[in-house]
């Protein structure tokens, strides 16, 4: 990522009523019992309140805060025990934590806080890798986020051996490397796939290969890494795209099945996948794929309809705040027009969805009638944390630092 970005700038006044009534809200959640970084939980919302005490400079926002940050202390038990991951587990906390103590936020040392345990957090991210699950929200690569932040001799040692695992569970293509996915395309083909995306794919791999190259920890073997990945995606692109997107969600693995589309999301698509070679191009300062990132990510703005984009729901995964939080990223960053006026449309099309009066600030968040259908959500992946801190960014010049749990940062 370009490491030169001047002052966060505010994008655009809006009215403050929906950001006020999330954070009502929350100050009255009763929280489900868990520690979640980005599914409902203490953690996640700990975050907004601690951004917004920056915004509001009021004190009982660091105090709920710190309240909700010690609750998931309290709940956050055995590290032998219990879910691991970036997403729901110890990993997302411990990433919190460490992220709170070094902008200042809280006072602590994280080698004192986790130290000791770490060591098995690290077994639990070599048995994921080597069982092919490289998974950033729910398996390695979201435990190698956490130690790649906390950068002592340790955690370094720990990222080294999930590059060396990474490079060698690649499998080797014409075009470079690929890494097959561990969940089927869908539950009712079962067909094998590499994925293409930022949330569960080859995109997070090379967003964070480029963040450990930016850490100077194997460079020379991320760099190698990375290039053959960009090159095998670059290889899927589509010279004109299909349905609205360059890139496939998926490539299947059986040759003759056909190239599917993707939506316009954080999660899938051209948007994150075309976010996170942005990223790679700076790091490695490498003009062609920015100009190709720029390209692709410029056509997703004329991708405006909402029903068209399958963009159902206003939470950052695969929703309307998720999409207004990247390009708000890329306008920072370029100073590009296109940029702005697409965030400032999501931004609306994320208040626009504020509609459900028995849902939380108006919002719920959408998923399949087999996931359960609409629900009630505060976390910060899909629910109105997450919501809240894509609107505070919008509207004020506090770098939205939180978003490296999504690798947007």
């Amino acid at each position: 990522m370009d490491s030169k970005l001047k002052n966060w700038k505010p994008l655009l006044k809006i009215e403050q009523r929906q950001l006020d009534a999330i954070i009502n809200v929350l100050e009255n959640e009763v929280f489900n019992e868990s520690i979640s970084l980005l599914t409902s939980g203490n953690t996640g919302s700990a975050m907004l309140f601690y951004y917004y005490w920056l915004y509001a400079k009021d004190d009982k926002y660091l105090e709920k805060g710190n309240s909700l940050i010690m609750k998931s202390f309290e709940l956050s038990g055995s590290p032998n025990s219990g879910l691991h991951s970036l997403c729901s587990g110890t990993a997302g906390f411990r990433w919190a934590v460490n992220h709170l103590i070094s902008n200042g936020f809280i006072e602590g040392d994280c080698n004192e806080l986790f130290l000791e345990d770490d060591h098995f957090l690290y077994s639990v991210m070599e048995r994921d890798i080597n069982e092919g699950k490289y998974d950033f929200l729910h398996n390695a690569l979201g435990i190698g986020l956490y130690f790649l932040n906390r950068n002592n001799l340790e955690s370094i040692k720990y990222v080294e051996s999930l590059i060396t695992d990474l490079e060698q569970t690649a499998e080797k293509d014409s075009n470079g490397i690929k890494w097959r996915a561990m969940y089927k395309y869908s539950e009712t083909t079962g067909k094998e796939v590499y994925n293409l995306s930022l949330s569960h794919g080859m995109a997070s791999i090379i967003a964070f290969l480029g963040k450990t190259h930016k850490s100077d920890i194997a460079r020379e073997k991320t760099k190698n890494l990375l290039c053959r990945a960009i090159s095998y995606v670059l290889s899927q692109k589509l010279d004109v795209p299909d349905s609205g997107s360059f890139f496939p969600s998926v490539v299947f693995i059986e040759k003759e099945q056909p190239f599917s589309g993707s939506r316009l999301a954080w999660c899938y698509g051209d948007l994150g996948l075309g976010y996170a070679l942005w990223q790679a191009s700076k790091i490695i300062q490498n003009a062609e794929w920015e100009q190709i990132a720029l390209n692709v990510l410029v056509h997703t703005t004329t991708r405006k309809d909402p029903v068209k984009e399958l963009v159902i729901d206003a939470g950052i995964c695969h929703g309307a705040a998720g999409i207004a939080h990247i390009y708000n990223r890329l306008y920072q960053h370029t100073g590009m027009e296109p940029f702005k006026e697409a965030a400032i449309y999501w931004l609306e099309d994320t208040l626009k969805k504020a509609v459900f009066t028995d849902g939380l600030a108006g919002y719920k968040a959408w998923h399949t009638p087999l996931h359960g259908g609409w629900k009630k959500q505060a976390g910060l992946l899909e629910g109105i944390s997450g919501i809240g801190l894509v609107l505070l960014a919008a509207v004020s010049d506090i770098e939205p630092k939180w978003d490296e749990c999504l690798l947007l940062s």
